[in-house]
């Protein structure tokens, strides 16, 4: 019976291409089921957010002051740890921080933990000119 499958399905060594494109196929599954539970949209329910709002000291017209900015997290699904991440290299593990720049345009990033889920999002920053 065996020897018949193999013959109706093809030559031995065509029945174990199949196979390895079966297994193939279904490893490349499994990454993406797994890519897609870590994307903060799975069943962890982390999803990473925050806002900014910006202080600017008024020192006149002619200055180009360091400019304080107040980050808010809105990270949903319960963090107990927060990453900030920016643009000059600094960090801070406050769950609100508030960080001084003098860039106009500054890169930042929150990773938000709870136990082993994590979830990260980016956000360019525009200040305001002088």
């Amino acid at each position: 019976m065996l020897a018949l499958r193999l013959v109706t399905f093809g030559s031995p060594t065509r029945v174990a291409a199949r196979a390895k494109q079966v297994v193939g196929l279904l490893t490349l599954l499994l990454v993406a089921v797994t890519l897609a539970s870590c994307s903060g949209d799975g069943e962890t329910g982390l999803k990473a957010d925050f806002s900014s709002r910006f202080e600017q000291p008024n020192t006149g017209p002619t200055s180009c002051p360091v400019i304080a900015i107040h980050f808010q997290d809105r990270t949903t699904g319960g963090p107990t740890a927060w990453e900030w991440t920016f643009d000059d290299g600094s960090t801070s593990s406050e769950q609100n921080p508030t960080w001084e720049t003098s860039a106009i345009e500054a890169e930042v990033t929150l990773t938000a933990r709870r136990g082993d889920a994590e979830d990260s999002v980016t956000s360019r920053i525009f200040t305001p000119e002088c």
